[in-house]
């Protein structure tokens, strides 16, 4: 009887250890931060008022930050994963600086003026 239980108690500890290990990788992949899965246009010529529409792989949050998205050039706005960035944008050669929690990254572009 004692080693029944001294089995069952082995197996159930090891049960509890494997089934914490899958909760830590999954917080893991959680805490990761997003990504931008598409920008619409993603470089090229745009006019001056143009709207540039970016995509993350989920929403670009951090510790103490619901969103945190901000933009060198233009405006931002959206609610979720998809955003928005108006402008107007100053003609000429424009370096757009997109910057979340844990990412950043910069588009280019040439403006022309509006329609």
């Amino acid at each position: 009887m004692t080693k029944l239980l001294r089995t069952l108690s082995v197996l159930f500890m090891l049960l509890w250890i494997v089934g914490c290990g899958s909760d830590a990788i999954e917080t893991e992949e959680e805490l990761a931060p997003a990504t931008i899965v598409s920008v619409t246009p993603s470089s090229g010529w745009i006019t001056a008022n143009t709207d540039i529409v970016i995509v993350f792989d989920k929403l670009p949050t951090g510790p103490r930050v619901i969103y945190g998205v901000t933009v060198s050039h233009g405006t931002i706005e959206g609610i979720g994963k998809e955003m928005t960035i108006t402008g107007p944008f100053t003609p000429g050669s424009l370096a757009l600086t997109i910057t979340w929690p844990g990412g950043s990254r910069t588009l280019y572009y040439f403006v022309t003026a509006p329609d």
